[in-house]
């Protein structure tokens, strides 16, 4: 698809006003199909000298996504999560965000694999728990058990780990009133 106009404004426009910074940068426009249907086009641009500088826009971006995803701004907070991963493909925050808005949209399968690939980049209690939470949704209660156990692991005071479980172990039936 073509770059709408907009979209070629702003990029001239960056590339005018910081020729030096960018001369060596990478600019890509990308559209996007989000996870409900809808399409986004977006501008993504990282410049290998500045690898620092790239490491802080990433977690912006991803802690503004964060935030768009507790308002319940998903396909906005999608998009920022896909733009980290395009400049960040190894970032664990926005791959476990991803698979936790997957589960939440109820894409079971790329739920469980983004945040399998969060776990293996790192291995964090919450990551375990939503990955607890996707088993449990596919209906299978010794993997979410399993993965509950293993957040239980990495992070005993995470409360979420220990009611997820007892859930699941209610609803399994191995546990009664």
């Amino acid at each position: 698809e073509r770059m709408s106009p907009i979209l070629q404004r702003l990029a001239g426009a960056l590339v005018e006003a910081t020729p030096e910074w960018w001369a060596e940068g990478v600019m890509r426009v990308e559209v996007n199909r989000h996870m409900n249907g809808t399409k986004a086009m977006s501008l993504s641009i990282w410049s290998a000298q500045h690898p620092r500088d790239v490491v802080e826009a990433t977690d912006d971006i991803c802690t503004a996504a964060v935030a768009l995803h507790q308002a319940n701004r998903l396909a906005d907070a999608e998009q920022l999560y896909r733009q980290v991963r395009q400049i960040d493909p190894q970032h664990p925050g926005a791959c476990g965000a991803l698979g936790v808005l997957a589960l939440q949209v109820g894409r079971l399968d790329l739920a469980r694999d983004l945040l399998l690939q969060a776990i293996s980049l790192a291995p964090q209690a919450h990551f375990w728990c939503a990955l607890a939470d996707t088993y449990a949704c596919m209906g299978d209660g010794a993997a979410a058990l399993a993965a509950y156990g293993r957040a239980r692991e990495l992070d005993p005071q995470w409360l979420p780990a220990y009611n997820n479980a007892a859930v699941a172990l209610l609803q399994a039936g191995s546990v009664t009133d």
